[in-house]
């Protein structure tokens, strides 16, 4: 049996058990042309592209090191 066919759109099996997924796409700005492909399978775009957000990235070994700590020493919420 198919994930979606078990589980509907309105049942989370991982929040009835205290777990949150997370996504990440990470690319070039060429995404933003797929994600209005997407625009159709809007279940696509509302649960995986919901925010863009630009990356500049890492410009220092101080920024690197609040980074790499928030990791080890961060927690959600």
């Amino acid at each position: 049996m198919p994930f979606r066919d078990k589980y509907p759109i309105e049942m989370n099996p991982l929040e009835n058990n205290a777990l949150r997924l997370f996504t990440f796409l990470v690319g070039q700005p060429q995404l933003l042309a797929q994600k209005s492909a997407f625009q159709a399978k809007e279940q696509i775009v509302a649960r995986f592209m919901v925010e863009e957000l630009a990356f500049r990235g890492i410009v220092s070994a101080a920024e690197c090191a609040a980074v790499l700590s928030a990791y080890d020493h961060g927690e959600y919420p």
